[in-house]
């Protein structure tokens, strides 16, 4: 029978995390030109640009910021711990 390491098996299990995340955006053209984005899986999460490249720059940022939450270094949990992780 083949057995791990702690370490090896800490390794294996993380080597297969996913670092991308699909969403689906709908664009729409804005009524004063450019165009506005909106991201229906994060509530309230919305961007413009003038053209569809600013657009699609800006939904990056929005979706990074809507996905972001700060937690203050001195708040604690009594049985757990904070991580950050990429998706």
């Amino acid at each position: 029978m083949f057995q791990r390491s702690c370490e090896e098996y800490r390794f294996a299990r993380h080597s297969h995390i996913i670092t991308n995340m699909k969403l689906k955006v709908v664009v729409h053209e804005a009524e004063e030109g450019g165009y506005w984005a909106e991201v229906p899986s994060i509530p309230g999460c919305a961007t413009q640009g003038e053209t569809f490249e600013e657009l699609l720059q800006n939904l990056y940022e929005a979706v990074e910021g809507c996905l972001s939450v700060d937690v203050p270094p001195e708040q604690t949990f009594e049985d757990g711990r904070v991580l950050e992780i990429a998706v």
